[in-house]
C-alpha cells in the first residue's frame, strides 16, 4: 500500500465572510496523479494555494509526510497558468533563476532536455511560443525536486495540439520522476486521461472521488469519454452527491 503524502482534514476556508471551501477531507498517496475539477469558483484554486501554503486554512489542517503545513510549503512547486517567465532573463537562466553555480546550470541543462528545450537555453521568452514558455516553466518547478508538484490549469491558454502534447510530456514527467501530482483543471476529459485519481468539488465540498483505473497512455477514446461522462454528470447534476 502506497504511503499517504497528504492529508487533508476538514478544512474550511472563508473569504470576507463567504465560505469558499467547507470540510474538505482527502488523501494523496505519494505517486498520486490528482485532478481537481468542478465549476469555475468553486475553490480548486483556493485548495491548491492552501496545499502550497501561500494561504492558510480558516480551520483544519494540512500534513505532508505527517509533519503540519505552516507557512510557506518548500516542499511543493506551483506551475500557474500564466508562465510567469523573466523577461531579461534567457530560459536557462529562467530555470536557474540566476544562479550560476555550475551544478545548477548542469541540473537546469538536464531538466531543458526532458521538457524537449534543449536548444532553446540560450533563446529569450519573447521568442517562444505559449507551449514552449509553459515548457520552461515546468522545467523551472522541478529544479527544487519537488515532492509535491501543484499545476494550476498550466494548459488553459494553449491551443488543442499543442494542449496535447504538453499532457504526454507531464505524463512523462510524472511516471520518469515519480513526483506526486495535483493538477486543477475544467477540462474533465483532460483529468481522465491523465490523473490516477478525480475529486470534483462541489457546493465548497468534495462531492465525488474517484479512481481511473485505466492502463497509460489512455487511448481508448470511448473508455475516456465513458469515465468523462460520469464526473460530469456528478458536475451538473444538483442532487446527485456520491463518493467512491
Amino acid at each position: 500500500m502506497q504511503k499517504n503524502l497528504i492529508e487533508v482534514r476538514h478544512i474550511q476556508k472563508v473569504y470576507n465572510e463567504r465560505l469558499v471551501l467547507n470540510n474538505i477531507d482527502f488523501t494523496i498517496a505519494a505517486g498520486d496523479f490528482v485532478a481537481l475539477v468542478g465549476m469555475s469558483g468553486g475553490g480548486k484554486s483556493t485548495l491548491l494555494r492552501l496545499l502550497a501554503g501561500l494561504e492558510a486554512p480558516t480551520s483544519g489542517e494540512i500534513l505532508q509526510n505527517d509533519v503540519a503545513v505552516t507557512g510557506l510549503n518548500t516542499k511543493c512547486r506551483v506551475m500557474f497558468q500564466e508562465d510567469r517567465l523573466l523577461p531579461w532573463f534567457n530560459v536557462l537562466k529562467n530555470v536557474t533563476l540566476g544562479d550560476k553555480q555550475p551544478e545548477q546550470i548542469a541540473k537546469a541543462t538536464e531538466l531543458l532536455d526532458l521538457v524537449e528545450l534543449a536548444d532553446f537555453s540560450a533563446a529569450y521568452p519573447q521568442s517562444l511560443s505559449g507551449g514552449q514558455k509553459q515548457r520552461v516553466a515546468l522545467a523551472r518547478a522541478l529544479m527544487a525536486d519537488p515532492e509535491l508538484l501543484l499545476l494550476d490549469e498550466p494548459l488553459g491558454a494553449l491551443d488543442a495540439l499543442t494542449r496535447q502534447k504538453m499532457q504526454k510530456l507531464i505524463l512523462k514527467i510524472w511516471q520518469k520522476r515519480q513526483v506526486t501530482i495535483v493538477l486543477v483543471t475544467h477540462d474533465v476529459t483532460e483529468a481522465v486521461r491523465m490523473a490516477t485519481k478525480v475529486l470534483v468539488i462541489k457546493d465548497q465540498k468534495i462531492a465525488w472521488q474517484t479512481a481511473i483505473d485505466l492502463t497509460y497512455p489512455r487511448k481508448n477514446l470511448v473508455e475516456v469519454d465513458q469515465a468523462a461522462q460520469q464526473i460530469t454528470q456528478v458536475i451538473l447534476d444538483e442532487h446527485q452527491e456520491k463518493e467512491a
